[in-house]
């Protein structure tokens, strides 16, 4: 475009010193229009140039080269698109695309045929694949299906490309090559460390395989299993040497093979078990409020419990029924006096069991009570069966066998992975005891904590519970405001939903009398509905991965 510089000053008085003017007014109308024109002219230009840096830059383009930018104006199939330079490109869309104004979009040239240039949008799959070339290259990588996952994998999770990142992931994968890459992605992007123990409980929640509910049940039964293996040791043993059927005060360095040297059996078996209780009880600042036994069992259990037993004070404490857990396990096991029959037998019974059981429910599972109270009541919860657990794999590594070992090392692993990942995310497991049954829960809120646009008055949360009665219930909670509660029950049966409805007015009441203000619907779960994915709806919760077209960005620099 000609430019006649002269043509804007046509008609005009331009008085080189304004102020021998002798009409003022006229003067500044003057000043004024010269003002106006001048940046009228700074526009042309600028507007020209612009427009043919785009033009040039469109020209220069081959057919299969990829650009990104803003759309400022669709029209039919013609488009103006604004790059990160500022400069504005028109061109025409190939095909029939459905675009909308203000989105980014990467296109790519189709045709470039005397200046008029066709271009189509890429979708996320496509642009993967020039993305993925491009970063390997600046990371000076070799493009190998190895080193295409990861890239892939960080795009597809919305973070940073980079040679530092990929080659972070590429010698994770490395060191542990049968773990999804997906896995090792998630936990760094978490800022979680990457070790055998927190790759196997991610693996595990993926499976919903992870419940310390579950656990704890695992914990009860190897338990006795041990116990019984102790037991019954003694009879795969008796062709040992006599030297070997006492030993409890050995010198083992005068023995030539100390592991088969050890103490009877009963003793074994009987220390083990109060290593596990005395760490169950360990902790003084959870007041536990106990039940007498005569509560917790029948009358015939107890019968055949005072049969077992040989303290004298317990089978009177017994016989009346006031004894708690803490006390008959303490006392049962302290004059060490049972013999090895008594023992298995004792072990082996129903009421023992049943004792036992609950012995973990008073000392390994929250109470409605202590959901109540505070925040500090949870987290030290997690503390205390952190802390007994350790007791118990400290005091009974001797004798442990592979399954409960593998019991006791989950649980505290479960509580590790827990602790880092709420370091980002808000989750937590709840086995729970009540009155008279018990169940588990879960907890997901769906923020992530360290995104800047976190308002804990404004959150959404899902609470899982599988109660013994009730069955598996899904709540899905949203909070707005700090006060407006809105809640959505998903319940296993029409029964249970009638039975929940009949009983809601009493959680409303309790609700409304902590200020909030509530409104609840309730919905049977039928086969349509899409299951609670734990990577996809709640550790990947907070990537957009909604829009079908995109703009991948990798720094080069780093």
């Amino acid at each position: 475009m000609a430019i006649n510089l002269s043509s804007l000053f046509n008609n005009q008085n331009i008085n080189p010193n304004p102020k021998a003017e002798v009409n003022g007014e006229g003067n500044k109308a003057q000043t004024n229009n010269l003002s106006n024109e001048i940046n009228n002219l700074k526009e042309v230009i600028t507007s020209d140039i612009t427009k043919n840096s785009g033009i040039t830059m469109l020209k220069n383009m081959l057919v299969g080269d990829t650009f990104t930018g803003k759309i400022t104006n669709i029209n039919n199939n013609a488009i103006s698109i604004l790059l990160n330079s500022n400069t504005t490109i028109n061109a025409t869309l190939k095909g029939d695309v459905s675009l909308t104004r203000g989105s980014v979009v990467t296109f790519m040239v189709e045709d470039n045929n005397n200046g008029q240039i066709q271009i189509k949008p890429l979708t996320k799959d496509v642009q993967a694949d020039a993305v993925v070339n491009k970063a390997l290259e600046a990371a000076n990588l070799p493009v190998n299906e190895k080193n295409i996952n990861i890239v892939k994998e960080l795009l597809n999770l919305n973070m940073p490309i980079n040679a530092k990142q990929i080659t972070e992931l590429a010698k994770q994968w490395a060191r542990y090559p049968d773990t999804n890459i997906n896995t090792l992605a998630n936990l760094n992007r978490l800022n979680i460390p990457i070790n055998k123990e927190n790759i196997g409980q991610f693996e595990a929640y993926k499976q919903f395989d992870a419940k310390l509910e579950k656990s704890l049940e695992k914990f009860e039964s190897n338990l006795i299993e041990d116990l019984n293996t102790i037991l019954n040791e003694s009879d795969n043993n008796k062709g040992q040497t006599s030297k070997t059927t006492n030993t409890t005060d050995t010198n083992f360095s005068n023995i030539e093979n100390p592991e088969i040297i050890k103490s009877n059996p009963e003793t074994q078996a009987s220390k083990m078990l109060k290593s596990v209780v005395n760490n169950l009880y360990n902790d003084p600042t959870n007041e536990i409020k106990q039940k007498p036994i005569k509560e917790l069992i029948d009358k015939k259990d107890i019968e055949a419990l005072i049969n077992t037993v040989d303290n004298k004070e317990l089978k009177a404490e017994l016989k009346k029924g006031d004894v708690n857990i803490k006390d008959f396990f303490t006392k049962l096991l302290e004059n060490g006096n049972l013999n090895k029959d008594d023992l298995s037998k004792l072990i082996n019974h129903k009421g023992f069991k049943e004792l036992f059981h609950e012995m973990i429910n008073e000392t390994m599972k929250l109470s409605p009570r202590e959901f109540q109270e505070s925040e500090e009541q949870i987290k030290n919860f997690y503390k205390r069966i952190k802390k007994n657990i350790e007791g118990i794999e400290n005091e009974t590594k001797e004798n442990i066998t592979p399954n409960f070992n593998k019991t006791v090392t989950s649980i505290k692993e479960n509580i590790n992975f827990m602790n880092e990942l709420n370091k980002n995310l808000l989750f937590m497991q709840m086995p729970i005891k009540f009155s008279d049954s018990e169940g588990n829960g879960e907890l997901y809120v769906f923020t992530n904590k360290k995104n800047v646009a976190y308002d804990p008055d404004n959150i959404t949360a899902l609470l899982h519970l599988d109660m013994e009665h009730l069955g598996p219930v899904d709540i899905f909670v949203k909070l707005t405001n700090g006060t407006n509660l809105n809640t959505n029950f998903v319940l296993e049966s029409d029964e249970m939903l009638d039975f929940v409805y009949s009983n809601i007015d009493k959680l409303e009441k309790r609700l409304s009398d902590l200020g909030y203000e509530t409104h609840f619907e309730m919905k049977v779960s039928t086969p349509d509905d899409e299951p609670f994915d734990f990577v996809r709806d709640f550790i990947e919760k907070d990537v957009n991965k909604d829009n079908s077209f995109g703009q991948y960005i990798f720094d080069i620099k780093a």
